[in-house]
């Protein structure tokens, strides 16, 4: 339950989660802090700020973001919760920034990349990611630049939860042109500040992996229904 905790002489808002075990526990503290830190030095990504822990509870107290609001309840409002196109086009542009901007930094994937870890307030150009308790694995690098095989996991998650996970009563959401728009203008934006291009090869077999083994959709008729529909087609999604 969010109650209210002091840092430095300012009482703010806190949040607290409790891990499962020490280890994610640790690996929470770990990439909080550093995503925490690397944020205070970007342009557009953020992540909130840890204010207290327990390590004997595995417990973390984070800065509660009053005001934010999760892009997951956004793409699955009927009214895209009255964000004009313009805006919902510039804001997803930001939020492939923001990622690139995490991958940069931290030379990290975040590994849970799905919109409701993902949070956005209008007239705010910032976007705040959070929930860094996923065993996040580092980026390879050759010369510099990134192995690209392992960033498709964080985009392809984020993708497939814009274009294709929807409750049932949801899914008719699902077919609206501007998912596309949307998930191809996230990709364009993470590509502008990415060291590397865009390999629509690595994009679409990260996207069929995880549909096939990650445990996204349920392997039901519908899901199987769907695979041969447009709304799996990533050929189209050229940044």
């Amino acid at each position: 339950m969010p109650q209210d905790a002091n840092v430095g002489s300012r009482s703010v808002a806190t949040f607290a989660k409790c891990f499962g075990s020490k280890e994610l526990y640790e690996e929470a503290v770990e990439n909080s802090l550093e995503a925490w830190r690397v944020g205070r030095d970007a342009q557009f990504f953020r992540a909130p700020c840890i204010v207290d822990s327990d390590p004997n509870r595995w417990l973390i107290e984070f800065e509660l973001l009053d005001g934010w609001t999760e892009v997951l309840s956004l793409i699955r409002s009927w009214t895209l919760r009255g964000w004009p196109r313009a805006e919902l086009v510039d804001l997803f542009h930001r939020i492939g920034y923001a990622v690139a901007e995490y991958h940069d930094a931290t030379g990290k994937i975040h590994g849970d990349l799905y919109p409701a870890n993902v949070l956005c307030r209008k007239d705010d150009h910032r976007v705040y990611l959070i929930d860094f308790s996923r065993p996040n694995p580092r980026l390879h690098s050759d010369g510099g630049a990134y192995n690209y095989g392992s960033i498709y996991t964080d985009l392809a998650l984020f993708a497939i939860f814009v274009l294709v996970k929807y409750t049932p009563p949801q899914m008719p959401l699902a077919w609206r042109p501007v998912n596309r728009d949307l998930t191809r203008e996230f990709l364009r934006g993470y590509f502008e500040r990415a060291p590397g291009s865009y390999d629509p090869q690595d994009f679409d077999s990260e996207f069929s992996r995880l549909l096939r083994e990650g445990g996204v959709l349920p392997r039901t008729f519908m899901s199987r229904f769907f695979g041969w529909t447009r709304i799996f087609r990533v050929d189209d999604l050229q940044p």
